[in-house]
């Protein structure tokens, strides 16, 4: 099944795929444009590249079967279609001379291919249209956060430098204990490095102190 059926808070999944879509596009600076929805709404996308690639996320909330999942996900996508045609004249000024030519609809999971079938009517909808600032192929793709997983992985590294330790040792016959049992940390690791390096030179007599 495509993504991971965990819940996840609707702003807290945005602002995930938000931090990984700027890595993916964090060179050269400037190739990614988060568009907030803070003030008069979103245009049916939360995001685009300078590459044509648009990016809009939804988290389905209060869900107990997969056809419900599946009949939020449509209406959804569907609104979204609708607001992406309709606010075509703000999006032209967005844009720029950028034109669309992908619509990912990022979710955290999904699992019925009538998802599939919808996004090729409402992909029709919108060639049939053609708007000015979208491609003549434009196409829509379902995507989870599965495609993002070496972005997810630089961000976890950049993570671990970090200083979020809350139960440092309080004495110093714990330290060697504790420095053991998180080895994992950057910090541990970068520690055990210098330490190594500082003690380079002393007796062994000095280097137990």
């Amino acid at each position: 099944m495509p993504g991971d059926a965990t819940p996840w808070d609707p702003n807290d999944w945005e602002k995930h795929i938000q931090r990984v879509l700027k890595v993916r596009y964090a060179k050269p600076v400037g190739c990614y444009q988060h568009i907030p929805a803070d003030i008069k709404g979103d245009c049916g996308l939360e995001g685009f590249a300078v590459d044509g690639t648009a990016y809009q996320c939804y988290a389905c909330q209060n869900w107990n079967d997969f056809g419900i999942l599946l009949h939020h996900q449509k209406n959804k996508m569907t609104a979204d279609i609708g607001k992406l045609l309709k606010k075509e004249a703000d999006l032209l000024s967005i844009l720029g001379d950028i034109r669309i030519g992908i619509w990912n609809f990022v979710l955290p999971f999904w699992n019925d291919k009538d998802l599939l079938k919808h996004a090729r009517k409402k992909e029709m909808e919108v060639r049939s249209r053609k708007p000015e600032h979208v491609k003549t192929d434009f196409r829509i793709a379902v995507i989870t956060g599965e495609e993002f997983l070496l972005e997810k992985q630089m961000l976890s590294k950049q993570d671990l430098y970090k200083f979020d330790v809350k139960d440092l040792p309080d004495s110093v016959a714990t330290v060697a204990t504790w420095m053991d049992d998180n080895k994992g940390l950057q910090l541990v690791e970068n520690l055990t490095r210098k330490a190594g390096v500082i003690a380079q030179g002393r007796s062994p007599k000095m280097r137990q102190t």
